[in-house]
Parts: C-alpha cells; structure tokens; sequence
C-alpha cells in the first residue's frame, strides 16, 4: 500500500480511537459502580458484589445530562470524520453511506466497550486499572469497527480477526474466571448490566 494512500487510514483509525478513549473514558467516571447487596443462594455466601455501572435512572440529573452530551458528542465527532474522511472508507460518495458509517462505527464501537468492560468486571479488574484502560483503549472497538469499513479489503480482514480474537479470549477468561458472577457466559453477564444500566428498580443479582 502506497504512503499516501495509507495515511488517510491510519489518521482515520486514531482520530476515531482517540475520540472514544476520551469519550467513553469519561462516561466510565459518570456511571461509576455501585455497591449493592448480593442475595446468595447455594454454596455461594452472602456478601456484597460491584455491580459495574449505575441504572442511568439513578445518576444526578448533571451527571445525565453529561451523559447524554458525551454520546451525541460521540456521534458528532465521527460525524465530521465522516465527512472530512470519506474516501478511508468504502461507505463513501453520499450524505446516507457516510450517516451510515457513523451509525456503524458508533454502535459497533459502543457494543464493544461494553463487551470489554464487561470482561474487566467479571475478571475483577481494580477500579484504577478499569479506569486506565477507558481511558487509553477505550477507543479500541470503535476504531475496529472503522477498521471494518475501510478501504481495502485487507485492512477489513485484519479488523475481521481482531475482533474474533478479542470476543474469544473475552469469552474464555469469563467463563474460566473463578469470581462469583450472575453468569459465566460473557454474553449473558454483559446481557444482566445492560438490563441494569436502564432499570429503575433494586437489582436483584441472584449468582449460581
């Protein structure tokens, strides 16, 4: 691949890491954990358990409203990295490939990092070390995701099989993790915090 070709796609692919890490580093801080009280059952005794994230229903209004300016904040970045980069990109040549690449790459983006961050939980990561990680691989899945519809297909394959590795080694380490959890199956632990993310009500987090 050319220099010259290859710089758009390279400035793409930071430009798009660095506005999630930032982005998504400071969302982490806004929906802090949660203690909450563990209701045992079977061999597993009771006690208290971090629940990852706070029902968004709980937050302050400030900090909701931080929130929410951070996600459209979010879109509105890779907004105009749409439109200044198009060319990175086979969705390219229209006002609608170009919204859809943001749609993509946004949603794409933040199913990742919640994947991510709901390995880090179940793995038992320090809150400093969660709080690292958003903050300088944060952006990781939505450049992946950007990855995924640059031009040329090579750059998609390498994205392809990052992604494939990432989930499987997620996957393998939760349901090897020895830490008490809802769920031993990343999908459904990540499942549960995005059912906790948007209920009101106490959380009842039955384990076994």
């Amino acid at each position: 691949m050319k220099a010259n070709v290859a710089r758009p796609l390279v400035w793409q692919l930071i430009a798009v890491w660095v506005t999630g890490s930032v982005i998504m580093g400071t969302v982490a801080v806004l929906v802090r954990p949660v203690v909450v009280s563990r209701i045992g059952g079977g061999p597993v005794p009771r006690g208290l358990v971090y629940i990852p994230v706070r029902s968004i229903q709980v937050l302050s209004p400030l900090a909701s409203a931080a929130v929410l300016a951070l996600m459209l904040g979010l879109f509105a970045v890779l907004a105009v990295l749409a439109w200044r980069m198009a060319g990175a990109t086979w969705l390219a040549g229209g006002a609608r490939p170009r919204l859809l690449w943001v749609v993509l790459v946004g949603a794409g983006g933040l199913a990742g990092w919640f994947f991510a961050a709901t390995v880090t939980f179940a793995l038992g990561f320090t809150a400093l070390t969660q709080l690292l990680l958003a903050y300088f691989a944060g952006g990781l899945p939505f450049a992946l995701a950007a990855g995924l519809l640059q031009r040329p297909w090579a750059v998609n394959l390498a994205a392809a099989t990052a992604v494939a590795g990432l989930v499987l080694a997620g996957y393998v380490l939760v349901a090897r993790s020895q830490i008490p959890l809802y769920s031993h199956n990343v999908f459904m632990l990540a499942l549960e915090y995005l059912l906790i993310v948007f209920s009101g009500n106490p959380v009842d987090v039955r384990l076994g």
